[in-house]
């Protein structure tokens, strides 16, 4: 019995240990499956973003890369000439360039649009794309018409896309508009004390070698006046203005002269004058503001002449009688006074603004006037009602 027993328990012995001899090869190969085999590769599809292990001729997909790992292309534009400068031009000369650009990025350039600051830059979008790859390049023209004021023209037009540098490039176009008719001077200035104004020649020079002929002469209220041939024809003329002095007033101490030409780029001309008027005052008026009534105001008048003249007095008169010249006083060619502005008492309906003028008589028979405007405040007015 023993002995059985003995021979039992050896059974269940050699039972055992061959149970877990078979489970320890089964967690073995187990793992061996699992592991990473050296005669696989691991791929990333660059079509797909998917992940792929190849092991022969099987292929098992794994989850897909995540769109922060994968390399985004970005459009870059880079534009060739972003400037263009025409040079001299003539008014209203019409010229044409070309903005040459191209995709230095690596992802698709799209052109949104292309507009320019001025309407004398037009944009030819007739033969260019709005898409282009990564090297591609591009191009549009532009057609400038120069402007008819002389000097220095700039123009900006600006590139829209999706590039990732510059979204919004401004390319610009550069000019310079010279007169084709060139006049000197350019302005007149009037001396009301000189002879024939104090003016002299007026000339007249194409600036391209065009000959033309001087159609018309006219001046502001026909003050500066020159004779001319219409049926000449030059490159240049010297003409002699002749300045009427009655003419100038004032209420009229500026003006053009505007000169019609057969020019086929200079229709017309303009040149302006000016000049100073003879007496000078200041303050050249007087506002009062809140004003009350009843009252008195002191003021300071000066009266010079702008040709060096001496000022002197003949007389004062003040319409209404409101202003009064209480001192008055000789400096140098000058003439300083002092003044009272008195304010009329309150009425039963006074008014909320009066005016006066004073007029001053000079001995050379010139007569200044002053205008004096006196407005009252709101509850002084209330009152007298």
């Amino acid at each position: 019995m023993k002995k059985f027993q003995t021979i039992i328990l050896l059974l269940s012995s050699i039972l055992i240990l061959c149970l877990l001899t078979g489970c320890q090869e089964s967690e073995d190969f187990s793992r061996s499956s699992d592991a990473e085999p050296t005669a696989k590769s691991l791929l990333v599809s660059t079509e797909t973003g998917d992940a792929e292990i190849k092991a022969g001729a099987e292929v098992v997909k794994t989850a897909p890369v995540s769109e922060s790992t994968q390399a985004v292309g970005k459009p870059m534009i880079e534009v060739i000439n972003p400037v263009i400068d025409f040079g001299k031009l003539s008014p209203k000369d019409k010229v044409t360039g070309e903005f040459k650009f191209k995709n230095s990025g690596t992802g698709t350039l799209k052109i949104t649009t292309i507009k320019s600051s001025c309407g004398c830059a037009v944009i030819n979008r007739a033969k260019m794309k709005k898409v282009y790859e990564p090297g591609e390049s591009g191009s549009f023209k532009i057609t400038y018409t120069g402007g008819t004021k002389p000097g220095p023209a700039v123009r900006n037009v600006t590139i829209f896309s999706n590039a990732a540098n510059k979204p919004t490039f401004i390319c610009r176009i550069k000019a310079r508009i010279v007169a084709a008719v060139s006049t000197e001077p350019k302005q007149f200035n009037i001396s009301l004390r000189a002879e024939n104004g104090g003016i002299g020649p007026l000339k007249l020079k194409s600036t391209d070698g065009e000959a033309f002929k001087i159609i018309n002469f006219l001046s502001t209220r026909n003050a500066i006046r020159a004779d001319f041939d219409p049926n000449t024809e030059a490159q240049e003329f010297v003409l002699q203005p002749e300045v009427d002095i009655t003419k100038f007033t004032d209420k009229m101490l500026r003006g053009t002269i505007d000169i019609t030409l057969s020019h086929p780029k200079a229709k017309s001309l303009r040149v302006s004058f000016t000049a100073k008027p003879l007496w000078v005052t200041s303050p050249p008026q007087y506002i009062l503001m809140e004003a009350k009534y009843g009252t008195v105001t002191q003021r300071n008048l000066l009266i010079k002449s702008n040709y060096g003249e001496k000022v002197e007095v003949e007389s004062v008169n003040s319409e209404k009688k409101l202003i009064k010249v209480v001192s008055q006083k000789q400096d140098g060619n000058s003439v300083r006074m002092e003044v009272e502005i008195k304010t009329p008492p309150i009425e039963e309906k006074p008014p909320q603004r009066i005016r006066d003028i004073l007029k001053i008589t000079l001995k050379t028979g010139d007569i200044l006037n002053i205008n004096c405007v006196v407005y009252f405040s709101k509850k002084e007015a209330h009152k007298g009602k």
